[in-house]
């Protein structure tokens, strides 16, 4: 049996590194992971983490007088940080070097000019980003990403970064993207895309993905390739539990990238293929199906979401009423379908197994405790703002306070597709 592993949202507080110290939940996700390998008849092919790689502690200041609000401190300590990483270093070593993919969240390339660090530096730029390309450097097995692509059997996983279309990246972030660029460029012997000179706007990285993905359609010209899956951060669409049930998708430029990747991949084939998404964010397990429509080709995607690695748990949908309180018109004109089928909260990790005999690719949420299992399955009602589609579509995409303040590329209209 072929299988892989995926989550995402991982990496906070202090992670002690030696087995059964559970000091986190991400020790706990690690544990759970060392449990179920163990029960595999053949380990997985590689494990691919879907980025917000570690998030500082927030406090808020008492408000001071005439101000409703304190202020929020930020506070990034390098120790702990650089300790889920030696977590997820001994993990692999006790499974025999398993390859692992690390690609970036919308944290991992955050501007920590105005955080508190921890040891005190001078060097106050991308610490984050910075702290994550040493750790991962050092470790030859583990790569910190833009993207990549892997192929197993029948079955092509293609990683790629979502903050470039889903976040409103300012001077700062972008000079951390220039540090990603070049130590994604060197990993993958591929400097020839780029002279190494300072990413100066998004459109820059835009055109090099798309680079390397026309890169990547020639190198897989010749597999058989069944099942397509799409890693990445930020989720096409999801029911988020937050002051009430919303509703969100990601940006419609985003949405029709995507689906341009699908269609062009199907276009290659000849057989028919099936459609994938993993990714986090939304700190809980949900999945569902997703219907995406440009140029009148619908393409349907199996989307699973488990930004559930170690971060603090958000609410999850626990009834049928929570979804129905979500209906909110927006104006999409790509994402015309989604409908929930699981969610569930807990801690836990995503294992995808390939059928031996028809090659069919499978996704398993497995929870950290099995007392957690208060799964829900069903159908939710579809929501659809397309003609030919039911019900209607929602609200725009949300998030953090800081999301809803950046995300201007997050607003319900068509953009120009860009590949």
């Amino acid at each position: 049996m072929s299988n892989f592993i995926t989550f995402g949202c991982w990496n906070k507080w202090y992670c002690d590194p030696r087995p059964g110290q559970l000091t986190n939940p991400l020790s706990n996700v690690i544990a759970k992971m060392d449990e179920f390998i163990g029960t595999l008849k053949t380990r997985p092919a590689f494990v691919c983490v879907a980025g917000d790689n570690y998030y500082p502690d927030i406090r808020t200041e008492p408000p001071v007088e005439g101000q409703e609000k304190g202020k929020k401190i930020k506070t990034l300590s390098i120790p702990d940080l650089e300790s889920g990483f030696e977590c997820l270093s001994e993990f692999q070593k006790r499974h025999r070097g398993i390859p692992i993919d690390i690609i970036a969240g919308n944290h991992d390339i955050e501007d920590t000019k105005k955080m508190t660090i921890i040891p005190a530096s001078p060097d106050t730029e991308c610490v984050i980003t910075k702290t994550e390309i040493e750790a991962t450097v050092q470790r030859p097995m583990m790569n910190f990403t833009m993207f990549n692509y892997r192929i197993i059997k029948n079955t092509l996983v293609i990683m790629l970064d979502s903050n470039i279309y889903c976040e409103s990246l300012d001077q700062a972030e972008l000079q951390c993207y220039t540090l990603l660029v070049n130590h994604t460029l060197s990993t993958l012997n591929l400097k020839e895309l780029h002279d190494g000179s300072p990413i100066a706007n998004v459109g820059q990285l835009k055109t090099l993905q798309q680079s390397w993905l026309d890169i990547m359609y020639e190198a897989i010209r010749g597999h058989t390739i069944q099942n397509v899956v799409i890693a990445a951060h930020h989720p096409f669409a999801m029911y988020k539990i937050k002051n009430g049930c919303k509703f969100q998708t990601t940006s419609d430029e985003y949405l029709e990238f995507c689906h341009s990747v699908y269609s062009n991949l199907q276009k290659m084939k000849s057989n028919t293929l099936r459609f994938f998404y993993s990714c986090a964010d939304l700190h809980t397990y949900q999945a569902g199906v997703v219907t995406l429509l440009s140029g009148d080709i619908p393409i349907t995607i199996r989307q699973e979401i488990a930004g559930t690695g170690g971060t603090a748990l958000e609410e999850s949908v626990a009834s049928m009423s929570d979804v129905e309180q979500c209906a909110k018109k927006h104006a999409s004109t790509v994402l015309v379908d989604y409908v929930m089928t699981n969610a569930l909260h807990s801690y836990g990790f995503l294992h995808w197994k390939i059928n031996s005999k028809s090659g069919n690719l499978t996704a398993r949420f497995i929870p950290t405790h099995e007392d957690e299992k208060s799964r829900i399955s069903r159908r939710s009602r579809s929501r659809s703002n397309h003609s030919r589609s039911r019900g209607i579509n929602h609200s725009r995409r949300g998030g953090t306070k800081r999301r809803i303040r950046k995300r201007r590329h997050c607003t319900r209209r068509t953009y120009r597709r860009t590949s």
